[in-house]
């Protein structure tokens, strides 16, 4: 086949728009499934078989050895820190400790990009949409991170001769360095990645603004750290005012609405970025309700861009081992097992897999990890290839009546009882 029209079909797209953006006859477009997930659909009497699409996507096995580093899940590290953003209002708003908003403001402010790419939100669709942020109030005013899918990749085309910073994760990281070679005039200046422990369906969205009562949402946070302080409950704002729900009610829904494609990624870590900023998860001291960010300098450039941020008093900067940061985020166990659980289902039912087998290592998880991860991959296929929205709709509720093992009870359990 000479476009990616399989890959969506096969449940394995990641949505992060490359196809679109480098087709030179626009025969393909960003659209939602009946399961609510973006995905890349080809207009066969557009579309002129150049083959460009497939050279971009990081769901085509050959392209895996030109993104794919030779350390699989860690990727190259060159430094690791822990910081903030120096100014209040930065830290206050942006996600985690807000260095990602002070890294876009910084370059904006240093006349060294014209344009930011982010994410927004869209009040008609209610989905994420990207965005082109050129002062550093149109940065501030879509800070915040969005676990719904959003193929923010053809953005770029609307910024094409502009120097850019772009906020992505870690498949949109890796279409980006397929881009280098297929679409260079496409590429940003700065990749600016997040850690990524996997994107939802955009019902998810809907189910949490049902909850919320909020029917026709003006602005959308899944984690605001103005209502409580970080890691920050989800907000959804209409005409009535602020509508507040806790952040258990989004890690009760996520295996209802989580991607599929996500469970076999593992690019966690965003290992094509320059800089790559997450949460402070596991790291004594910096779980305060201000917020910090861990932070990985991956390339020269990055580690330049922190460096003179830091001096000229955007961030604040403290060095913290590489080790700690991965453990933190559960690199080297939970999510370890959960790529390599996957790969042994797929290889198992003949599905067809996005990676080169022979770059990976030979792991294979435990039984226990195994257990954990298999019903997760067997749900979230069925509920990506649902054929209707009533179909998927039908999933999603029983998942959300089902009740979980007796471990999950044992383990809550033994928590209160040590607390």
């Amino acid at each position: 086949m000479k476009h990616i029209g399989e890959i969506s079909g096969s449940a394995l797209c990641t949505a992060c728009g490359g196809c679109a953006a480098v087709c030179p006859v626009s025969a393909i477009s960003m659209q939602e499934n009946p399961a609510g997930f973006m995905v890349a659909v080809v207009d066969e009497t557009v579309c002129v078989g150049c083959g460009q699409c497939r050279k971009v996507c990081p769901s085509v096995r050959s392209n895996t050895d030109k993104f794919a580093h030779r350390d699989l899940i860690h990727g190259v590290c060159l430094d690791g820190f822990v910081g903030y953003a120096a100014n209040d209002a930065v830290r206050l708003g942006g996600q985690s400790g807000g260095v990602v908003t002070a890294l876009l403001c910084h370059l904006l402010r240093s006349g060294e990009i014209d344009t930011a790419l982010v994410a927004g939100f869209d009040e008609a669709t209610r989905r994420p949409k990207g965005v082109l942020a050129e002062t550093e109030a149109e940065v501030l005013a879509s800070a915040g991170s969005y676990y719904t899918q959003l193929p923010i990749l053809p953005v770029l085309k609307q910024a094409k001769g502009k120097r850019v910073a772009a906020v992505t994760l870690g498949c949109q990281n890796e279409a980006l360095t397929l881009m280098e070679t297929a679409a260079p005039q496409l590429v940003p200046e700065y990749r600016i990645g997040l850690i990524c422990a996997g994107q939802n369906s955009g019902t998810m969205i809907d189910d949490i603004c049902c909850e919320a009562g909020c029917e026709a949402p003006t602005a959308f946070r899944f984690r605001d750290k103005k209502a409580g302080g970080w890691p920050g409950a989800i907000t959804v704002t209409d005409a009535e005012g602020v509508h507040e729900l806790p952040n258990k009610y989004r890690h009760q829904i996520k295996p209802v609405y989580e991607c599929h494609r996500c469970l076999l990624c593992f690019d966690q870590m965003n290992t094509c970025a320059d800089v790559v900023c997450g949460d402070p998860w596991g790291i004594t001291g910096k779980d305060t309700p201000e917020g910090h960010t861990v932070i990985l300098a991956r390339t020269e450039k990055g580690m330049a861009l922190l460096k003179a941020a830091e001096a000229a008093g955007a961030i604040v900067l403290e060095r913290l081992p590489i080790t700690d940061i991965m453990r933190g985020q559960t690199v080297n166990d939970r999510h370890r097992d959960k790529v390599y659980a996957a790969k042994e289902v797929y290889e198992r039912e003949g599905w067809r897999y996005p990676y080169d087998k022979l770059l990976m290592e030979e792991y294979i998880p435990d039984k226990k990890a195994m257990a954990k991860n298999e019903p997760k991959l067997y749900y979230t296929r069925e509920y990506y290839l649902a054929e209707t929205k009533e179909a998927a709709a039908s999933l999603a509720e029983a998942k959300k009546h089902e009740k979980p093992p007796a471990s999950v009870w044992i383990k809550k359990w033994l928590k209160k009882i040590r607390k």
